[in-house]
């Protein structure tokens, strides 16, 4: 196997890699930062929001957000935080659900 000496890429809490950002100390080039950021996963077929309204959570805004903090939590630098914000609207669902039983 050839071995490289070039740097590897940049990678996020789940080790999945981490584009250049200027607000995560990467590149100096301007990014979009609010149509399509990068930590809701850019504009690809990925991207939070689309991936919200394809599975039909964009009904539920607590559903939606646990998605979107989810998703998101390895690219912001703070991963624990927001999945104790994820995890604080899941709860919040299930007591409205067990509300209406």
């Amino acid at each position: 196997m050839f071995k490289s000496d070039a740097p590897s890429p940049p990678r996020g809490s789940y080790g999945t890699p981490v584009a250049p950002s200027p607000h995560y100390g990467g590149s100096l080039e301007p990014k979009e930062t609010v149509n399509h950021p990068p930590h809701y996963g850019g504009d690809t077929v990925y991207e939070v929001i689309k991936v919200i309204e394809a599975w039909g959570l964009n009904a539920s805004f607590c559903l939606g957000n646990v998605i979107k903090y989810v998703a998101r939590a390895p690219f912001k630098g703070n991963t624990l935080e927001d999945l104790k914000k994820a995890r604080w609207y899941l709860d919040h669902e299930i007591q409205r659900m067990e509300k209406s039983l």
